[in-house]
């Protein structure tokens, strides 16, 4: 009797709520739905990339564990952009999931800053290029967007670098994908990745209203507007994209610390003997372990033996 008296209790308080207060469970409604198709791209996308690191994995050897140790020149210590990024990224999402009724442009426009600042990010994509060049057993590139740099000559013998856009960062991967048969993550970018939005945002050329971001002066055409339906899609869709490849790069990382469940494979007990395989590319570095390309090897003595290929001269 006491658990048919309290359904009636919600159902009575809800029927309370819908005649006083409409917009309220209305936006409630919508808040729940959003949260589900975050976590269901969310779901789809690590799915994605671990098919991509799995295939990188198999193929890159190398130059695979080049990619996930973000292998680099000379540079100054302790200065990673990519740290930096993720802590910015946590810190607005922490403020974001704060906001709640009556907040809306307000959560529309951190959720905007959030979706340029991760777009903006190098080092996913430059990660990215490198597990497709992987794919495609090509060798890693500490810089794969080297040749969009733009080069602006100066009478002062300083010349001027301008580094290329995310929109010409996106445009080389999408020719990477169709070169590696990778296409589908060119579909699911462009799911997300909105050259206008991003300009509007950041140069403060956009107004939103009631239903709608619309764009000032800089959209191409048919582009002018945008349903916040449909922009709340492209943020859900962003969102997951990356929190998946945080979720599976960060694995992938812990994994190759983790030494003693990941690198051994097909392990076998041969009386007291153990046979194993090395899980790639740990069975690259094996291989080439004690091959000296181009140095001198040992003599008897233990002495550096005479060149006898290439000739120094």
């Amino acid at each position: 009797m006491e658990e048919l008296e309290q359904k009636r209790m919600d159902i009575k308080r809800f029927c309370k709520r819908l005649l006083c207060h409409p917009i309220s469970l209305i936006r409630e409604w919508w808040y729940k739905k959003q949260n589900h198709v975050l976590s269901e791209y969310t779901d789809k996308y690590i799915e994605y990339f671990n098919h991509l690191f799995a295939r990188a994995a198999n193929t890159g050897g190398l130059e695979y564990l080049y990619t996930i140790l973000r292998v680099e020149g000379i540079t100054s210590g302790h200065w990673d952009a990519f740290v930096e990024s993720e802590e910015a990224v946590a810190d607005f999402s922490k403020m974001l999931r704060k906001m709640g009724s009556g907040q809306e442009k307000r959560a529309l426009r951190t959720a905007l800053f959030i979706y340029c600042h991760l777009t903006e990010m190098s080092a996913p994509y430059e990660i990215i290029c490198n597990l497709l060049r992987c794919c495609m057993n090509q060798s890693y590139k500490f810089y794969p967007f080297a040749h969009l740099v733009r080069v602006i000559k100066n009478n002062n013998g300083f010349d001027k670098r301008l580094l290329p856009y995310p929109s010409k960062k996106i445009a080389f991967i999408k020719e990477l994908t169709a070169m590696s048969g990778e296409e589908r993550l060119s579909q699911i970018i462009e799911d997300f990745f909105s050259n206008d939005v991003r300009n509007a945002f950041y140069h403060s050329d956009y107004t939103i209203s009631e239903d709608e971001f619309r764009i000032i002066d800089g959209a191409g055409p048919g582009g002018e507007s945008i349903s916040l339906e449909k922009l709340s899609d492209m943020l859900a869709r962003c969102f997951a994209f990356y929190s998946a490849f945080f979720i599976v790069y960060k694995k992938v990382r812990k994994g190759l610390a983790a030494g003693d469940h990941f690198l051994l494979q097909n392990c076998q007990l041969r009386g007291k003997k153990l046979d194993f395989a090395l899980r790639k590319p740990f069975d690259s570095i094996e291989k080439y372990a004690n091959c000296s390309t181009l140095l001198r090897d040992q003599d008897s003595n233990l002495e550096p033996s005479p060149y006898t290929y290439p000739k120094i001269t």
